[in-house]
């Protein structure tokens, strides 16, 4: 159970609304201990036999199944939740940052129930200010208030790693069918919705 007054929410996706592929999914990975994570991910990089130099980033897409499992074994044992989106498009979907917020916002929308108080970290998808600003625009209207919401490259920040596995191992469950990897965080998914 994540104490309430301190939950750390990182959200990554995997897929794009645009694409044309049949899924855009989004995960928010909650804890109230990052550095935790940040352990998690410097553990699996030591075990991988690299430096933080040599490898500034993991990215489930880019790690062997070693590595995955790996990974998704530690963040198995640790304290977190997970809230998970699986868009299921027909055809792409303009990408706007309004569209994008409004994606964020179906499972953003979940977190808030249980934890109002969470810090959101988002793994950069905006180069430019102003359509990051425009994102968060939407999600505090759609709150009603204001957010805490940084915006972030997930080289530099671990937690939002450890979320690239999360969403990675969901994104084979949806469009693969493979739940091999999905399996070892399933029991960690608070909240799971499907759009169609």
């Amino acid at each position: 159970m994540l104490r309430m007054n301190s939950v750390y929410a990182c959200l990554d996706e995997s897929g794009s609304l645009a694409s044309p592929g049949t899924y855009l999914v989004i995960a928010v990975l909650l804890t109230d201990s990052p550095q935790r994570l940040k352990r998690v991910i410097k553990h699996a990089r030591e075990r991988a036999g690299k430096k933080k130099s040599e490898l500034p980033e993991l990215k489930f897409y880019l790690a062997n199944n070693a590595l995955r499992r790996r990974v998704l074994g530690l963040l198995a044992k640790e304290s977190l939740e997970i809230y998970v989106l699986a868009i299921k498009k027909t055809q792409p979907i303009q990408d706007t940052p309004r569209n994008y917020a409004r994606a964020i916002w179906a499972i953003l929308s979940e977190c808030l129930v249980w934890h109002p108080d969470l810090r959101l970290v988002i793994d950069l998808r905006y180069s430019a200010p102003r359509q990051r600003h425009e994102v968060n625009r939407w999600l505090e209207k759609w709150a009603g208030r204001p957010l805490t919401i940084t915006h972030a490259n997930s080289q530099s920040n671990e937690a939002l790693q450890a979320a690239d596995f999360i969403v990675g191992a969901l994104y084979q469950r949806y469009t693969k069918g493979n739940t091999a990897f999905s399996d070892f965080i399933i029991d960690k998914v608070v909240v799971e919705k499907i759009i169609r």
